[in-house]
């Protein structure tokens, strides 16, 4: 048994040079592996996407196109809907004639008649859909003596009128029979 200790000591001073060589490749190898290997994997994979991960954003950027155009369509729908209840409170452009004629056919069965209606409408700048105007109303009670509940007649059959619209101001002269209505309302800009 000597001897092969013996041996084995004179083969490791022989040799001693390249076994700590390979006890240091191992030793420095093992920390290389346990230390650098997971972070050198992790980088590798850090900016890389396999396929199913491809597929998944690809839905999902579908999923979120679709939700916009469902999301313009309801949009769009409904910008619709706005311009028609819109028109139906607004007309499309008053007229002096048809304004008379409503006006008339609104305040008969009452004790006023209209005398006459005035229209003017302000342009806006810069042009929006819809624009400002002016009604400018006369009216005048057919009998002399005009009590405050025909004025209030007045006012609730004016109140009645289709569109939408605003009083601005009320002229009345003391003694006189006649009443000057100025409302404001708006109407489609014919241009638009």
């Amino acid at each position: 048994m000597n001897s092969r200790s013996e041996q084995f000591n004179l083969w490791l001073q022989r040799y001693y040079s390249y076994v700590a060589l390979v006890f240091i490749i191992i030793i420095v190898g093992g920390l290389g592996y346990g230390l650098l290997w997971p972070q050198y994997q992790r980088m590798q994979t850090a900016g890389s996407v396999t396929y199913s991960n491809i597929i998944d954003i690809i839905s999902q950027h579908q999923l979120y196109v679709k939700q916009l155009d469902a999301m313009q369509t309801n949009y769009e729908q409904l910008d619709r809907r706005v311009f028609r209840v819109v028109d139906v409170i607004l007309p499309a452009q008053y007229s002096e004639g048809l304004v008379y004629a409503e006006m008339e056919q609104l305040l008969s069965g009452t004790q006023f008649v209209v005398d006459s209606v005035n229209v003017s409408a302000t342009p806006n700048e810069p042009p929006t859909i819809y624009e400002p105007v002016t009604l400018s109303l006369n009216v005048t009670a057919t009998s002399e003596e005009v009590t405050y509940e025909d004025f209030k007649a007045l006012v609730r059959h004016l109140e009645q009128y289709p569109h939408l619209m605003t009083l601005d101001s009320l002229a009345y002269s003391p003694g006189t029979t006649s009443f000057t209505f100025v409302l404001k309302t708006y109407q489609r800009t014919p241009t638009l």
